[in-house]
């Protein structure tokens, strides 16, 4: 079954970035781990969001991290 990415390139926010990354990296379709949408470890809880600007019935979502070693 292929799935449609409604995230892909909308507006997107968290609460802290760590380094020059945004919340943008995490919707800009690039699941490798060289552009990663970070957060800062201090001030927990961390979020983030995306405006998917307009309503879905969503089935699936996909987040992909890297190991705390290389972030």
């Amino acid at each position: 079954m292929q799935y449609e990415n409604v995230a892909l390139n909308k507006m997107a926010n968290q609460k802290t970035t760590m380094d020059e990354s945004s919340a943008s990296r995490a919707v800009d379709g690039n699941t490798g781990d060289e552009l990663l949408s970070r957060t800062k470890r201090q001030d927990p809880p961390q979020w983030w969001t995306v405006d998917l600007e307009d309503d879905y019935y969503i089935t699936s979502v996909s987040i992909y991290t890297v190991p705390s070693s290389q972030s």
